[in-house]
């Protein structure tokens, strides 16, 4: 057969595919590329003499699922194409050159040879980023990360930010502190007895407590004071203080009135008090130096009676 007939269809195959505005590109059955049309190379950054003949998503193209997690073998449709002889779909993100990743709706469909056995198979590309689905998808991937990320830094019980959120702020308290002279105080609250309240009257009970001992002492704070869930029964308060004074008087506000709540009201809620310890920033503190301080005024306050406060001079 005259070899010119035989490369006459295969240069007008070439001739369309190249004249696409779609990426095409045809692997082999070991899925190793074989070829890659222009406007796969547009889309990629990548020129055909990067890509042939390496193996598909293995030494090339690094293509996740939407959520960016690898593509097991038995989902690439190229592989579904070449193993099943049907058409196989799958949305992707496949990384630019540049490091860029894309959203791709791939199509993969097997190619055979004239006898009709598959010898590969080949895969156009519909970019859908426009895509309303996969708007969606992106959405509701963005609002899952949201929620995770809501959940490593806030309590769920309190809705309070958690102690990891709080050891990021305290840090920044003094820093802006050094940098500004922004004077402030720590303050730690511990539920006295809160052990008792569980035992006797039940987690119900100790979650009530803890929820209402929340909003009782996020209502005596000022504006732009900052309350934590520091752990098990304590909380924290990082509080705006120029002086022992100003941070004396706020302790006491707060112990008062989870003291003066109306805990009874509520069935099987005991009267509930808080001790407190607390003490002001200084230059010469860190963070832990800081809440060693303030520790051990609550330590204080608690075997001097409970339900009272101490504040470092």
């Amino acid at each position: 057969m005259n070899p010119k007939r035989i490369a006459q269809p295969y240069n007008i195959f070439r001739t369309v595919l190249d004249a696409l505005r779609a990426p095409v590109h045809c692997v082999d059955n070991d899925l190793r590329i074989i070829y890659w049309n222009e406007a796969a190379a547009r889309q990629t950054g990548f020129e055909p003499g990067d890509v042939l003949w390496k193996v598909f998503n293995e030494e090339i193209l690094e293509a996740t699922d939407l959520v960016d997690r690898p593509i097991l073998p038995a989902q690439c449709p190229l592989r579904a194409a070449i193993s099943t002889g049907q058409p196989s779909t799958l949305e992707l993100h496949i990384r630019r050159k540049d490091g860029l990743r894309i959203p791709f709706s791939m199509q993969a469909a097997p190619l055979r040879d004239g006898d009709g056995a598959i010898i590969g198979a080949v895969a156009s590309w519909v970019d859908i980023r426009n895509n309303i689905d996969y708007l969606q998808d992106q959405a509701d991937v963005l609002r899952r990360l949201k929620q995770l990320e809501n959940a490593a830094y806030n309590d769920l019980l309190t809705g309070l930010p958690n102690r990891r959120a709080a050891e990021g702020r305290l840090a920044q308290a003094i820093k802006r502190f050094e940098e500004e002279d922004t004077k402030f105080g720590l303050l730690i609250f511990d539920i006295d007895n809160f052990k008792q309240i569980n035992d006797q009257n039940g987690h119900p009970a100790g979650d009530f407590a803890l929820r209402g001992v929340a909003t009782v002492l996020r209502s005596a704070l000022r504006g732009n004071d900052m309350l934590f869930r520091w752990g098990g029964d304590e909380f924290l308060a990082i509080v705006t203080a120029d002086d022992f004074l100003q941070l004396e008087v706020c302790a006491e506000r707060c112990r008062m009135r989870v003291q003066e709540n109306r805990w009874t009201d509520v069935e099987n809620c005991p009267s509930i008090t808080i001790s407190v310890g607390g003490s002001l920033a200084t230059l010469t503190d860190n963070v832990n130096t800081l809440l060693q301080r303030a520790d051990e005024q609550l330590f204080q306050a608690k075997t001097s009676g409970r339900n009272r406060i101490h504040v470092a001079r």
